[in-house]
């Protein structure tokens, strides 16, 4: 929605008192090409007012396919409505013509080192099994999903092996267990909180001080205390 609105906002201050049924394809193509050139200052819209920034608006691919559809979907509502008489603008738009090399900006920085040791003592401190949980997605590459799911029975020290059940893997292509090998600081780890003397059918991601228990995380918890 706030996309949706974010790019009708800009289309109605470029066509303030244009009709809607004298829009070409030409139209909307010059607006998009415009935001991918930069040669449109950035808006936001608050509280009923417009505020500008004195930087360029510079559309990336997924922007410029994400624009795409919102005009689509608004002519494609002005048609069922009678307020645009003529094929949708936008289904004529030449494709291969407003193609943006733009870079996205860059949001997800990997944590530095220092970071992580001051992320991890305090998740030690305040969220033991946070941390437990941190450190095998880590030492494993499993998804959260599928970790939420496993339990100690999963997990065999002797063979150095854990085991993936069908059921909880999200790679059912193969309809075979999956199986990962247990690196010597992951064993480690699990012998660091005796994962053996628990119940083999106690799941390994619990709210428990003992880590291992009979009530799994729920399917957030772990990412929402970490944040």
């Amino acid at each position: 929605v706030q996309s949706y609105q974010s790019k009708l906002r800009y289309f109605v201050a470029q066509f303030e008192g244009k009709t809607i049924n004298s829009f070409s394809p030409l139209d909307i193509q010059n607006f998009i090409q415009d935001r991918i050139n930069g040669n449109v200052k950035c808006r936001i819209f608050r509280d009923g007012k417009v505020l500008e920034y004195e930087k360029d608006i510079l559309w990336t691919r997924n922007t410029v396919k994400a624009a795409r559809a919102v005009f689509r979907t608004f002519f494609n509502w002005c048609i069922m409505n009678g307020y645009y008489k003529n094929t949708n603008p936008v289904k004529l738009i030449d494709g291969n013509t407003i193609i943006s090399d733009n870079e996205p900006p860059l949001r997800n920085k990997a944590f530095t080192k220092a970071d992580n040791l001051v992320i991890m003592k305090y998740l030690d401190e305040h969220h033991p099994a946070v941390a437990f949980f941190c450190r095998v997605l880590y030492l494993t590459c499993l998804r959260p999903g599928e970790l939420i799911k496993l339990k100690v029975k999963d997990f065999n020290l002797e063979t150095r092996q854990i085991t993936i059940p069908f059921g909880i893997s999200k790679n059912r292509k193969n309809k075979t267990f999956e199986r990962i090998y247990i690196s010597e600081e992951l064993l480690q780890l699990l012998n660091d909180h005796d994962i053996s003397s628990f119940d083999p059918n106690c799941f390994i991601s619990t709210n428990s001080s003992e880590i291992f228990g009979i009530t799994p995380f729920g399917q957030n918890t772990p990412y929402n205390q970490f944040v």
